[in-house]
């Protein structure tokens, strides 16, 4: 059965990359247990999250605390996906940034500029 879907794909994408067998597998397998190809979310330890209040809360909580934090580390930390972080950040006027070392002036480099 998996081959047949496997030839199946190279016929109908010919210029693509066929993919491992195990997403097959787990496609046939997901589509056997659910009927449907949606991921199987009881599958992962995470699961699908709802975005509350307390969340949003512990989000802004855990960027004050640390402004230098990655969204990825924020959203394992609150346990929800990273997206959510960027929205909450975006809504609430905030952007995430990254510290970038740059060339300084030192005292010698302010005669040339007036």
């Amino acid at each position: 059965m998996i081959w047949k879907l496997k030839r199946l794909y190279r016929q109908r994408s010919p210029r693509r990359h066929v993919t491992d067998r195990k997403m097959f597998e787990r496609l046939h397998r997901c589509l056997c247990e659910t009927g449907s190809f949606v991921t199987c979310m009881h599958d992962t330890e995470r699961g699908r999250s709802v975005r509350t209040p307390q969340v949003v809360a512990d989000i802004l909580q855990g960027v004050g605390d640390r402004p230098d934090l990655i969204t990825r580390e924020v959203s394992r930390a609150v346990n929800v996906p990273h997206s959510i972080v960027w929205r909450v950040l975006r809504e609430e006027g905030l952007h995430p940034y990254h510290v970038q070392k740059v060339q300084a002036l030192i005292p010698v480099d302010y005669a040339p500029r007036v």
